[in-house]
Formats: C-alpha cells, sequence, structure tokens
C-alpha cells in the first residue's frame, strides 16, 4: 500500500534528515574529522513488496551513505549498520515476532548489544568508509519472508 502521508513521513525521517545532519555534522567538526554511522534495514539487500516507503527511503539512506562517504572523505567517514529482527514491532505478537526470527539463518534475534558493537568497530577502525555492515543473524540470506510463513511483520 502506498500513501502520500506514509510516503513523506518515511522519507523525511530516513533520508531528508540524515542529509542535513549529515551537512550540519561536516560544518560543526572543527578538522573536518569524524566518523558517520546511519542506520539502514536489512530490507535494503532482501527487497519485499511490504512496507513500500519505508523501504524506498533505507535504500535511498543506503545511497547517501556511499555518496557521502566519497564527498566527505578522507576526513570524515561515513558507513552503515544494517540490523535484522531486534525488537517486535507493534503490528506483531510474540509469536509471530519469534516465529520471524526463526526463519532466518542463525535462528536467532539480534541482540542490541551486537549492533552497539558494530558501531564501535566502525568508530574504532578508520580504514573503513562507505561501507555497510550487516548484522542481521543472516537475515538477508535466507529469510522466510512473512507471506511465505504467514505472519504479521
Amino acid at each position: 500500500n502506498f500513501s502520500e502521508k506514509s510516503f513523506l513521513k518515511h522519507v523525511n525521517i530516513n533520508l531528508k534528515a540524515p542529509s542535513i545532519l549529515t551537512s550540519k555534522f561536516k560544518k560543526l567538526t572543527k578538522k573536518n574529522e569524524g566518523c558517520i554511522i546511519n542506520i539502514i534495514d536489512q530490507r535494503v539487500e532482501k527487497l519485499t513488496p511490504f512496507f513500500f516507503s519505508y523501504t524506498l527511503s533505507k535504500s535511498s539512506l543506503a545511497t547517501l551513505t556511499k555518496i557521502t562517504a566519497m564527498k566527505l572523505g578522507p576526513n570524515i567517514r561515513v558507513n552503515a549498520i544494517s540490523p535484522g529482527p531486534t525488537l517486535k514491532n507493534k503490528r506483531q505478537t510474540e509469536s509471530h515476532f519469534r516465529k520471524q526470527w526463526k526463519s532466518i539463518l542463525l535462528k536467532k534475534q539480534v541482540d542490541v548489544d551486537n549492533i552497539c558493537e558494530g558501531v564501535k568497530f566502525l568508530i574504532k577502525n578508520n580504514n573503513i568508509t562507505g561501507e555497510i555492515i550487516n548484522i542481521d543473524s543472516g537475515q538477508r540470506l535466507a529469510w522466510k519472508t512473512p507471506d511465505i510463513i504467514n505472519v504479521k511483520e
């Protein structure tokens, strides 16, 4: 389903805001040094027809990550993390969420601490830019999508 309201909401949150924040970050850093880490979504690599405007906005954020890495280098690095199933959403029951993460390669939900470790890794390693790190328990590789396993997402 597509609605202009949903489309604008997702684009504003997932593309416009990060674009503005990136621009402000560059202006505010003293020596134009630093690291920007965007949060993408595994949907960028494992496309489905669900959540059209959300997926489109996150895909655009992935592109923004790579473009700004090219533009802001060598002093500012820009990367992203693409998490898999971490928290149950408001439309899901616990049973549906469990069924969702059990249908992926590692059969476990992503722990928030693992995402934090990914952020720390990107901050510490000053030779990485323009990359998207998937912390998704293999969801993008072997996800049985909700339509196949009959759950709400």
